[in-house]
């Protein structure tokens, strides 16, 4: 199985409340139906860390209602039980997922040796396949040669998400994997076939078709000035996609004066065509 294309990792839309708005979830899965290549639910820009179990299993069940396309569902897992429990969660649903996004868990300091059993023992669990998650800034954990040649070999692992510049250029020895962007700007890297982006949720015409239109320094720019979902939030509230731009507590919402900057510096984030063409 190979992917390509833009998955952006969807918002969850909240009311005041915090509880999550399904008519807007809707809306969006309707706009992502016409542009994107695919979705992934349950992200960190999806707030799946703060989502009940209730919650999770009812953003994946709208989803697969209400998309018709690939669907990866993020998997937040502590260890192989935790995954096994987490598949029984969205049983009824996962005939509509194409792949699981999984991490190493974090905080425990796994070995190359724990990482790779963990992947292949999920991978063994697994109803569908998986897609490895490569974020050491999350969870401190680098992907070696051996923890690389563990998934490669796996036939039910069939892609990473990789969140480090350097390592890009390492997959053309793993070329049976999948290669997604792990960070907006990686679009403009060599080896990279898709990507499961933030910025898809604002732009999902022009991260699908059009990517050499991001100025991608300016935009990288943008994303750093608050957490991840709330920038994206911020503008999709300011382009009316959104009627509420809150994150689930401890997140909250961002300070007025970055929503200001964000309101400002918005413009020149899309390259002009004859920038395109120079």
């Amino acid at each position: 199985m190979k992917f390509q294309g833009s998955f952006p990792a969807l918002v969850t839309p909240f009311q005041q409340n915090y509880a999550i708005r399904f008519s807007e979830l809707h809306e969006l899965l309707a706009i992502h139906q016409r542009y994107s290549d695919g979705i992934v639910v349950l992200g960190s820009t999806g707030e799946g860390w703060l989502l009940s179990e209730l919650e999770q299993r009812q953003i994946v069940e709208q989803a697969t209602a209400h998309f018709d396309g690939t669907i990866i569902v993020n998997m937040n897992c502590w260890s192989q039980s935790h995954f096994a429990q987490k598949v029984k969660l969205f049983e009824a649903c996962l005939d509509k997922v194409s792949a699981f996004l999984l991490a190493a868990p974090p905080y425990l300091k796994m070995t190359s040796e724990q990482v790779s059993d963990f992947y292949t023992d999920c991978a063994q669990i697994s109803p569908v396949p998986i897609i490895a998650y490569h974020i050491p800034t999350r969870n401190g954990i680098t992907f070696d040669e051996h923890t690389l040649q563990t998934l490669s070999a796996h036939p039910h692992i069939v892609g990473i998400k990789e969140t480090v510049a350097s390592h890009i250029q390492n997959y053309g020895t793993h070329h049976r994997l999948s290669v997604f962007a792990g960070e907006d700007s990686f679009l403009a890297e060599p080896f990279i076939e898709a990507s499961i982006n933030v910025g898809g949720n604002l732009f999902p015409d022009i991260f699908s078709a059009c990517p050499q239109q991001i100025n991608w320094a300016k935009w990288q720019s943008l994303l750093s000035l608050g957490n991840n979902p709330l920038v994206i939030k911020q503008l999709m509230f300011q382009n009316q996609m959104i009627s509420f731009p809150g994150g689930r507590p401890p997140l909250r919402t961002l300070p007025q004066e970055i929503c200001a900057r964000l309101e400002r510096e918005m413009s020149g984030i899309l390259l002009k065509e004859e920038a395109l063409s120079t």
